[in-house]
């Protein structure tokens, strides 16, 4: 009797389900023994187990069974004193990390909760990084956080020698780039530098594993300044990369680094810029290795593409992420597609499209716990209703999505609401209020070097001046400001689209011949880019100005 209980008490520290032969190297016992004494004994006997099947790990049959009543295994385990239930946990690990040899990352979750309720912090460690990279791999995104937030945890607890340091390092970085679009960011920005001041402490000069560890702790750092809306210092960290990296001659992260140089660029609409950097680091990055890096660079792609008045190239980019993410049933990659289609029909003036691409970057969003795509998705979804007339579930859908924002500090995602907010105000009507908000998103655009923000709101900023007939001037100034930004970036199909609300503006002012300029650079650019339905208004609009001229 005393056998079977030290056989159910070893089984209750593995939990609900416990597998006999860890059960029989901890009491030390023949395999046959204790699968005889569990069936017999204590299943058909005293119904304390039930037996649910066997499976295979390498040259290991393992036999698992379940206890009859969770109490029962709860009351058993905590029977135990502490210390006994340290020991056995120890024991526990040992005999899986035996019976699991060469083939660990099967039961490394196990092995991390065992380790780490018998007082060995450094193994536990060692398994959590395991789980999450497992994890990771089988974009699990939100367990793969999970393990790698114990594992900082439990590191902290070791003695800080430089491995232990550079493990921390290592771990950061896989977090933070499993939880970017999840997580608070202000949040991430601090654990990346608690990790470049451990980096800082390591010998010198840096080998060349440290120089790379450096390398991929500052790309994260430019990724995160530019979220959290420091532009120099985003551009500090990034320029560099692209030497630092090629001195290294790790081809892969060269490649990243100017994916990432390519993806600030295309956010701050400098299309010109970003084109060289994207085109290339889509063509070559290895999906295997860097799968979330090229989903970055394709999405950064696709909106260049199109801004620059490729629209069918970017809308073809952005839709084969989302195919992708599909077959791969990858939720992020789904809701980083349909989050740029959104952005990309916004920018052409598809509101229909816009809508329905931003209801799907939400759902794939919500399915994969990736808070950034969720609000993206409600901030689009917004313009396409503030277009169509929709003003109070346009305001719904900012509330929403400002109330989710809260939780991540995004710099990048708050103008953007801030320029929904603005063109809101426009199209319900409120000038004032579009005025006094176009005007605090040019500010902000302008400090953080956002060409494409600063253009749509200095011509929302014109269009509502408009609505004061006496503005004649400031409309002009703002709409030519609109351009400059625009043309700075090579945003060309906003460029276009200020071409035509400045020449229906001055066409209903009976500025026919100046009205025929702006409308006939505007179809041009729409012709260009293969826009029919806006070709064919502008169109309109230019011969109705062109018969007001000749009459």
């Amino acid at each position: 009797a005393a056998d079977l209980r030290e056989t159910l008490t070893i089984g209750s520290v593995m939990g609900h389900d416990f597998f006999a032969q860890v059960v029989a190297r901890v009491q030390n016992v023949a395999e046959r023994e204790m699968i005889k004494q569990l069936s017999r004994e204590l299943e058909k006997r005293y119904h304390l187990v039930q037996a649910e099947g066997e499976s295979k790990v390498g040259q290991h049959f393992l036999s698992r069974y379940r206890f009859a009543h969770t109490m029962f295994q709860q009351f058993l385990y905590n029977d135990l004193s502490a210390g006994e239930r340290r020991l056995l946990h120890g024991d526990v690990a040992l005999a899986l990390e035996a019976l699991y040899e060469g083939r660990t990352e099967a039961s490394a979750v196990q092995l991390a909760h065992h380790y780490a309720a018998a007082g060995d912090e450094a193994k536990a460690a060692a398994y959590e990084i395991q789980a999450g990279d497992a994890s990771k791999r089988a974009f699990a995104y939100t367990e793969a956080r999970l393990h790698y937030r114990h594992a900082l945890e439990l590191l902290t607890s070791l003695e800080q020698t430089p491995a232990v340091q550079r493990t921390r390092i290592d771990t950061t970085i896989n977090y933070v780039d499993s939880g970017y679009n999840s997580e608070v960011v202000v949040q991430l920005f601090t654990e990346l530098k608690a990790a470049e001041r451990f980096l800082q402490g390591l010998p010198l000069p840096l080998d060349h594993a440290d120089r790379t560890r450096r390398a991929y702790l500052h790309g994260w750092l430019a990724y995160l300044h530019e979220f959290l809306n420091d532009s120099t210092a985003a551009f500090a960290y990034a320029q560099p990369l692209l030497e630092e990296t090629k001195a290294l001659g790790n081809q892969e992260l060269s490649l990243e680094v100017a994916g990432l140089l390519g993806w600030i660029y295309a956010l701050r609409g400098r299309f010109a810029q970003s084109l060289p950097l994207l085109t290339p680091s889509v063509a070559n990055l290895d999906t295997r290795v860097s799968w979330p890096k090229w989903v970055q660079s394709a999405t950064g792609l696709s909106f260049a593409l199109a801004g620059g008045g490729r629209c069918a190239e970017g809308i073809a980019m952005a839709q084969k992420c989302v195919w992708l993410g599909q077959e791969a049933q990858h939720d992020l990659t789904v809701a980083t597609g349909h989050g740029y289609l959104a952005l990309i029909y916004l920018m052409i003036g598809d509101d229909i499209r816009t809508f329905e691409a931003a209801q799907s970057c939400i759902q794939a969003a919500e399915r994969g716990n990736e808070l950034s795509y969720v609000v993206h998705g409600y901030t689009l979804q917004g313009f396409a209703q503030s277009r169509q007339g929709q003003h109070e579930l346009a305001r719904q859908s900012i509330e929403r999505a400002q109330q989710l924002a809260q939780r991540l500090n995004s710099a990048w995602l708050n103008r953007l609401l801030l320029l929904l907010g603005a063109e809101i105000a426009l199209h319900s009507g409120h000038y004032a209020e579009a005025i006094a908000q176009s005007e605090q998103v040019v500010a902000l655009a302008q400090t953080a070097d956002n060409l494409w923000i600063q253009g749509r709101a200095q011509r929302t900023w014109a269009q509502a001046l408009a609505a004061d007939l006496t503005a004649g001037e400031q409309v002009a100034e703002h709409l030519a400001a609109s351009l400059d930004a625009f043309g700075s970036g090579a945003a060309h199909i906003e460029a276009a689209h200020t071409h035509a609300v400045w020449g229906q503006l001055l066409a209903q002012r009976e500025q026919s011949t100046e009205a025929q300029i702006h409308l006939a650079q505007a179809a041009a650019q729409y012709e260009q880019a293969g826009l029919l339905p806006q070709l064919a208004d502008v169109r309109a609009l230019l011969g109705a100005a062109s018969s007001a001229a000749g009459s």
